[in-house]
């Protein structure tokens, strides 16, 4: 006669288990122990211990309920030989209670083991191997119990898995942009969707404008007009200075005809100056020379009103060319320049103070900004930027960089980034975070890197930028938006 014998497992082996006395001619199978769990895959080993003729079939079954009414078979076929058999199972569901048990088929019976009850686990992401890219980039996301069918999302837009490694790593590739350069990624368990992060595609989309209506203009002054910006003082040569005021008009993306400066004693060049119109300082004349360049300075200080006209505002202690100038709560801060030492100057209330000294040398052409109460500053020497805190009036590093930092940038603050680049002879483009220092590069500079920025301006979060050579009178005037997608 034959019956089941039921034995309990002690410590997941075959000499932790006790049985009651069984003969040869017993059928006796036993559940030895759960090799791996996850969310939808186990993977047990059972034992035949004692088998009177052929099985033929074993293996296990699942179920939610212990009554075993509609179970999940997992069948291994005909089995000859007492010993272990295993298996692996990865159709349950993720976080839910099971009960299981192994069986075998002897004759026209059917025996089975003890039944336990076992719960699968969430699956969960861990890591992602980067939040920026673009398209067609592969990337690996890392976690535990992940389910057999996990997919990636970049918004709606579900990404090709390239591979899976067990149950805890995904190798997708990027899928194309959609509308927003920022979109959520979300890992989808078997329909349970999991927020993981945020993903940004790189960005940035170059634009060659119309001609200018005027030859290579350097050491310029911009000031903003509503929706436009005037481009004023600068030079074209040593010998000849710019004497009018050149309007560009964001809404019609056009030039106006040039008006005059009224006074030909503020033709300068290299002058500070702010988006309001305060300029000051900068030289009447510069020449390059044998040992560099050489100048010929000039203390005037005024304010090139809104209807183009200026008004004088005397001298001003700032001598030097291309000095930094920030216009914040009604103060004018002054900073640095070439052939001018590294003061800081403050003018409030129509009268200059002395603030101190920078720690190094800054102009104009290398990057800086003023965003939430500081100033930021590139320093070529060591490729830092460092915050000039203008309420307590002291400096600290910001953070490192990992490229190499040059004068004559271009640059500009779009929201909370400083969007920097184009070295000389470089086309690249960054985007520093200036609340967590973090740094992305953007898409190159499509046009010419032999040429250098001349002129800038911004409106709306995008870049205005003049190019030319010293070796021709020819310019090139493009137009930067570095959130939106090339295509």
């Amino acid at each position: 006669m034959q019956k089941i014998i039921y034995a309990l497992l002690i410590a997941g082996s075959l000499s932790g288990c006790f049985f009651n006395e069984i003969t040869d001619s017993e059928t006796v199978v036993l559940l030895e122990d759960v090799i791996y769990v996850s969310s939808n895959d186990i993977r047990l080993l059972g034992r035949l211990y004692s088998l009177e003729g052929t099985a033929s079939d074993h293996g296990f079954e699942f179920s939610k309920d212990e009554t075993f009414s509609a179970p999940e078979v997992v069948s291994l076929g005909e089995k000859k030989t007492v010993g272990l058999f295993f298996s692996e199972f990865n159709l349950l569901e993720e976080k839910t209670a099971y009960y299981y048990r192994a069986f075998v088929i002897s004759g026209n019976n059917k025996f089975y083991s003890d039944i336990r009850s076992i719960s699968t686990f969430e699956g969960s992401v861990n890591t992602v191997s980067s939040l920026y890219g673009e398209s067609g980039d592969q990337i690996e996301i890392i976690g535990t119990n992940f389910t057999t069918e996990m997919s990636i999302l970049f918004g709606e837009t579900t990404a090709v898995v390239k591979s899976r490694l067990g149950g805890y790593k995904l190798k997708i590739e990027v899928p194309g942009h959609q509308t927003d350069y920022r979109v959520p990624v979300y890992a989808n368990f078997d329909g349970r969707k999991v927020l993981v992060d945020t993903f940004e595609y790189k960005t940035g989309k170059w634009t060659k404008l119309s001609a200018l209506p005027f030859g290579r203009m350097t050491n310029a002054a911009v000031r903003y007009n509503g929706n436009s910006a005037s481009v004023y003082l600068g030079a074209f040569s040593p010998s000849e200075k710019n004497g009018d005021i050149y309007n560009y008009d964001f809404t019609a993306n056009s030039w106006g005809a040039p008006t005059a400066l009224a006074d030909e004693e503020y033709f300068v060049e290299g002058a500070f100056y702010t988006p309001n119109g305060f300029f000051g300082a900068g030289a009447t004349r510069i020449i390059e020379g044998f040992s560099g360049f050489i100048y010929t300075l000039t203390d005037r200080f005024g304010k090139l009103e809104s209807d183009g006209t200026i008004t004088d505002l005397g001298s001003t202690p700032v001598s030097g060319v291309k000095p930094l100038a920030f216009y914040v709560d009604q103060d004018l801060i002054v900073l640095g320049g070439l052939n001018s030492g590294e003061a800081i100057w403050r003018y409030a209330d129509s009268e200059w103070s002395y603030l101190g000294q920078l720690p190094f040398a800054v102009n104009t052409t290398v990057p800086n900004t003023y965003y939430n109460g500081s100033i930021y500053l590139f320093n070529t020497e060591d490729n830092t930027v460092w915050m000039y805190d203008l309420s307590t009036l002291e400096f600290t590093k910001f953070t490192d960089l990992s490229m190499n930092v040059q004068s004559g940038a271009s640059y500009f603050l779009s929201g909370k980034f400083l969007i920097f680049g184009l070295f000389p002879f470089q086309s690249a483009m960054y985007q520093l975070n200036l609340e967590t220092g973090e740094v992305l590069i953007k898409n190159n500079f499509e046009g010419m890197a032999s040429l250098s920025t001349d002129i800038q301006f911004t409106e709306g979060g995008d870049l205005y930028v003049i190019r030319g050579a010293s070796s021709t009178e020819s310019t090139e005037f493009w137009k930067y938006q570095p959130f939106t997608f090339k295509q």
